[in-house]
């Protein structure tokens, strides 16, 4: 097996890293989809998919990037009117209107909000080109806007350019209401009843409407609950619109796993469950391994057999196909050393596999050998940045309630409302559990020793709803396993990789755990030579 020889500009090709950009916002959506669509194949029919109007998944599973390939599917038929509104909402506009919700719940409130600027949007779209609407139904709309009494700027919503006129700006409009009176009048006001009926006699007449919203939680770490809040009202809109709108309007956005699970745990759960209108994005060890596997092969021009093993692409890639470990004394395969550091995400693999070669174009222009020395610098490093955002991810999943946040804020004796204090105490509270442990394997006896011990003055770990205890957030965003021992066979390490599974919590029949690689180097704990967890 051998390298392609590579071409001269190769320090161009390489651009912010042989595999990529990591952020799918940007990244070439041409070259992605091949790869990505070899690892998950739903992606490779994703333009026949256009009935997909949810897609869920982890923080970096890549709903981003197959919001884009349906977006692109779109726009290519000439049939369907496709509009793209990827704007990032404000944070301030998201407090702004959490604090009108009145007495609303923020459930129904943010569903509202949502649905007032969608058909706000849509009639934009149909009053200021007067191209998609009958003659009968410009004047219907016309009599609506007309009616003073709706609220006083009602005239200005809808005499915007087109261009400017998108879901997320409306809601941004509403958020400039100053008066909370004048604001829940609005909302709630009978008008839109009439202007709703206008609109849905009007869709029929027209090719099928696609809007598409991404990256509205660009910012949720910040406000956790408003931010939660104001996703699952989205949510909640869009699944309400499937069922009214039956194929005509097709609403296209991007949901955090978090939320998706939210609206799973009610009463109206079954419904959402095996929805041919929602793409779940569950990447686990199979998806990872192959995504690496041919990221490496193409990223890094290898000549080598199609059926080539993940070793033998490694061998060909590094010079080597196993690595030293020296904190455990042990010879390990480099594929599985490299990806059990990952948290089984496509974002992850490209991050490493960009480290990794940049790693690679160092020994290359110095002619050096690449080492295991190398290998092992550049992972970890990214294990460390996979480690500390997954904590910040957990934290903000422990505060997405309000009722999380007061329990949080009485046990951290905080107010409710400095989310940043409440953050700042949960975080080290995060810490002296992983460290009361003190190691990436132990069992059952331990972890209960941990939770016993987080009982003094913050008692952080032993919060009333279970769900928020910091164990089990650690279990639903892929920082805890467990050891399988049931039946014949070899064990093996159970992560939670899923956006949904039958286990919210940790199950606590298990008798060994262990701590995802990446928390074990971030906080550098004990290991074994003989508990890879992985």
């Amino acid at each position: 097996m051998k390298i392609e020889e590579e071409s001269e500009d190769f320090d161009q090709f390489l651009g912010d890293g042989n595999f990529g950009n990591p952020d799918a916002t940007t990244a070439d959506l041409e070259k992605a989809a091949i790869q990505m669509g070899l690892a998950f194949p739903s992606l490779s029919i994703a333009a026949n998919r256009l009935s997909t109007h949810l897609i869920v998944g982890r923080k970096g599973a890549g709903k981003t990037f197959h919001w884009r390939t349906l977006e692109a599917a779109a726009k290519s038929r000439h049939e369907v009117i496709a509009i793209t509104d990827n704007g990032a909402l404000s944070e301030a506009a998201v407090k702004a209107l959490s604090a009108r919700a009145g007495n609303l719940s923020p459930d129904h409130f943010w569903s509202l909000v949502w649905r007032r600027a969608i058909f706000s949007f849509l009639a934009s779209l149909f009053y200021s080109t007067r191209q998609h609407m009958s003659f009968d139904n410009v004047d219907r709309l016309k009599s609506v806007i007309d009616k003073r009494t709706f609220i006083d700027r009602f005239d200005d919503i809808f005499s915007e350019p087109l261009v400017e006129l998108t879901p997320v700006k409306y809601v941004e409009k509403f958020s400039s209401m100053e008066k909370r009176h004048l604001f829940e009048n609005f909302i709630q006001s009978d008008l839109w009843v009439e202007l709703e009926t206008v609109m849905q006699a009007s869709i029929p007449e027209n090719s099928p409407i696609y809007i598409f919203i991404d990256a509205i939680d660009a910012q949720a770490d910040t406000i956790p609950q408003m931010w939660h809040d104001c996703q699952y009202g989205l949510l909640v809109t869009i699944l309400n619109l499937i069922r009214e709108m039956k194929g005509r309007l097709h609403i296209v956005a991007t949901i955090r796993d978090s939320v998706y699970r939210a609206r799973v745990g009610t009463e109206h759960g079954t419904k959402v469950v095996d929805d041919n209108h929602i793409r779940i994005l569950n990447w686990g060890r199979r998806e990872n391994e192959y995504f690496a596997r041919e990221k490496i092969i193409r990223s890094a021009r290898l000549k080598i057999p199609s059926k080539a093993s993940i070793n033998d692409v490694m061998d060909a890639w590094l010079g080597f196909s196993s690595i030293f470990n020296k904190r455990r004394g042990i010879e390990e395969n480099a594929a599985q050393y490299i990806l059990r550091h990952t948290r089984c995400l496509p974002r992850d693999v490209v991050i490493v596999g960009n480290e990794i070669s940049r790693e690679l174009l160092v020994c290359r222009r110095t002619n050096e050998k690449f080492s295991p020395g190398r290998l092992r610098k550049a992972v970890e490093a990214c294990s460390k940045l996979f480690a500390n955002e997954s904590v910040e991810t957990c934290l903000t999943e422990m505060l997405v309630t309000q009722h999380s946040v007061e329990e949080y804020a009485r046990m951290l004796r905080q107010r409710p409302d400095d989310s940043d204090a409440i953050k700042y105490h949960l975080r080290e509270e995060v810490e002296r559990f992983v460290r009361l442990i003190g190691k990436q394997v132990f069992d059952s006896n331990e972890l209960q020793s941990a939770i016993s011990s987080l009982n003094g003055k913050s008692n952080a770990s032993t919060h009333k709803d279970t769900r928020y205890r910091i164990d089990n957030v650690f279990w639903r965003n892929g920082l805890i396993a467990y050891k399988d021992d049931r039946g014949g066979g070899e064990s093996k390490w159970i992560y939670n990789w899923y956006a949904v599974s039958e286990n919210e919590n940790l199950p606590s029949s298990a008798k060994r755990y262990g701590f995802h690689p990446s928390i074990a180097d971030r906080y550098m704990l004990e290991l074994t030579s003989d508990e890879l967890v992985y």
